[in-house]
């Protein structure tokens, strides 16, 4: 996160917009990949596309193990971690 905001002067944000209104954003973790040397990842990618989407949902079971809570391995088959981002009201 801190080599995010050393390039960009600011903190990724929670979660980006979504490609339509019906359409969930892109995670802060999917921002940092090319931070946590996930650049192969990241560019393999379609932001054009939702993260749930048929082509993106294989990078999924393809989390990083720097995501990983080691106190919770059984939520990385699934795609999920327990580590989250701090937001403020909309």
């Amino acid at each position: 996160v801190l080599n995010y905001e050393s390039t960009f002067r600011s903190y990724p944000p929670a979660e980006t917009a979504g490609i339509s209104s019906d359409t969930p954003g892109w995670s802060w973790r999917v921002l940092i990949l090319p931070y946590v040397e996930q650049t192969i990842l990241f560019n393999e990618i379609n932001f054009k596309r939702s993260w749930d989407s048929p082509e993106n949902r294989t990078i999924i079971t393809r989390m990083p193990a720097v995501y990983r809570a080691p106190l919770s391995p059984h939520l990385a088959a699934e795609g999920k971690t327990t580590y989250l981002a701090v937001r403020g009201a909309k």
